[in-house]
Order: C-alpha cells, then sequence, then structure tokens
C-alpha cells in the first residue's frame, strides 16, 4: 500500500491528473456556489473543501518526502565516502604485509585463523586484498606465506607467515581512521 501511495504521489504525469481533477473541482464548485447553483449546506461544499485540504496535504506530504530523501541520498553518500576512504588507507596497510616473491615462490596462501582460505597467483595481489577484505570480518586474524609448485604440481608453503590483518588492531585503526575524519570534515 505505500508504494503505490509514493508511486501515486511521486509519478509526475498521475501527479499533474490528480491536480489537474482537484483544481478543476475547487474551481468548479467555488463558481456554483459564488452564481448561487449550489446551497451553501450541500454535500458538494464539504467534498469542494475536502478537496482543497487533499491538495493541500498531498503536496505537503511530496515536499517533505522528496526533502527526507534528498537528505538521506547526501548523508549516505557521505558515509559511502568515508568508507571507501578508510578502507583504501587499510588496503594500502594491508598490500605493504604482503612478503615479496622471488626465485621459485610465485603463489601466496591466505590463511584465516590458520585455515587455509585461498591460493592465488603472486601477479594478482588485487585479488588477494579483495580475500582479505572479504574476510575481514569472518577471522581474528589472516596470514599470508609465500608457495611455489612441486615437482609433483602441489603447492609447499614457506614456513614464516606474514601477519595481514589482525582484527582488533584494525578494527581499532579503522575506528580511530572515523573518529580523525568525523573530526575534521
Amino acid at each position: 500500500m505505500k508504494w503505490i501511495l509514493l508511486y501515486i504521489f511521486l509519478n509526475k504525469r498521475i501527479n499533474q491528473i490528480i491536480n489537474i481533477v482537484l483544481l478543476s473541482f475547487i474551481i468548479l464548485s467555488y463558481v456554483s456556489i459564488e452564481i448561487g447553483l449550489i446551497q451553501a449546506n450541500n454535500i458538494i461544499v464539504y467534498l469542494y473543501k475536502g478537496a482543497f485540504v487533499l491538495l493541500l496535504v498531498k503536496d505537503i506530504l511530496i515536499f517533505w518526502y522528496r526533502s527526507f530523501v534528498r537528505k538521506n541520498q547526501k548523508m549516505n553518500d557521505d558515509s559511502k565516502k568515508t568508507s571507501e576512504e578508510l578502507l583504501n588507507r587499510v588496503r594500502r596497510e594491508w598490500e605493504n604485509r604482503f612478503p615479496e616473491l622471488f626465485n621459485d615462490w610465485t603463489h601466496y596462501q591466505i590463511k584465516g585463523d590458520n585455515i587455509e582460505i585461498a591460493v592465488i597467483s603472486g601477479f594478482n595481489l588485487i585479488e588477494g586484498l579483495d580475500i582479505v577484505q572479504e574476510n575481514f570480518w569472518k577471522y581474528k586474524q589472516i596470514d599470508v606465506s609465500r608457495a611455489k609448485l612441486n615437482a609433483n604440481g602441489s603447492f609447499v608453503y614457506d614456513l614464516h607467515n606474514n601477519v595481514i590483518l589482525n582484527y582488533d588492531n584494525d578494527k581499532t585503526q579503522l575506528d580511530q581512521l572515523k573518529e580523525f575524519l568525523d573530526n575534521n570534515s
């Protein structure tokens, strides 16, 4: 029901038709009362007054709803911009935490709480960052280690793990950045 009313009130063509019908009814009723065709206590007079009130209420509601939507849209746009900025800063730090690949090391093994999430090509660091971002809320810590293919075609992993994400540290950092941006905007 709510969507039907919103469609009726926010659709320009339907809104114009409603305005024309109500205004023409108001004008015809007023002229009929002034000429004397209708008695002042007739039901059409009450309909006339009702149509006038309905027209005013409809326009006030449309104005209120549109201003409310614009305000919320602006707030959502601002929060999206802030979130993207925060995420980009943290992603840059994650990128710096990936170990360098040299010699036979060609892949990265990404683990969350010591459970393998993925093994990705070392040439596709963006995919690795996306995986870390997707799993940010799922694991308390995400590590990455170098990986290489052995003669059998299976992966051999470096014993040294680099901590890419520690949820507690990164969450604290995100909160501090958000607070900083809120205070300086």
